[in-house]
C-alpha cells in the first residue's frame, strides 16, 4: 500500500512538472470573489476580504499552498452551487488563508 499524498505534495509535484503554476494558481484564486463582487454588490465586502486574504497568502509565500487551494476550490464550488452561502464561505476561507500566511514567518522565526 502506498502512502497517501497530501495536497502540498500534489502541489509541489504539479509545480515541478509546470512551474507557471507557482504564480498562476494565487492569480486564479482571485478571480471569483471579484466575479462574486462584481456581479452581487451585497457580498462585494466579503469577496474583497477574501481576495485580500489570498493576496497575503500569495505575497507571504505560504508554506501549505496546497490545503489552500484544496479549501478555496471546495469553497468555490459550494459557493457557486449555493451562492448564499457565499459570505459565510468567504469570510471563513479569508481567515484561513490569514492564518496559512502567517504561519511560514512564524515557523521560520521559531527555527532560529
Amino acid at each position: 500500500m502506498g502512502a497517501m499524498t497530501s495536497p502540498d505534495q500534489l502541489f509541489a509535484r504539479a509545480t515541478r512538472r509546470w512551474p507557471a503554476l507557482s504564480w498562476a494558481a494565487p492569480m486564479a484564486m482571485l478571480l471569483p470573489p471579484f466575479a462574486f463582487a462584481l456581479a452581487q454588490p451585497p457580498r462585494a465586502l466579503a469577496a474583497m476580504f477574501l481576495m485580500l486574504g489570498f493576496a497575503v497568502w500569495a505575497i507571504a509565500g505560504g508554506p501549505r499552498p496546497g490545503w489552500l487551494v484544496l479549501l478555496s476550490t471546495w469553497g468555490y464550488v459550494t459557493a457557486l452551487l449555493l451562492p448564499y452561502y457565499f459570505s459565510p464561505l468567504a469570510y471563513l476561507i479569508g481567515v484561513i488563508a490569514f492564518v496559512l500566511a502567517g504561519e511560514g514567518p512564524v515557523k521560520q522565526r521559531a527555527r532560529r
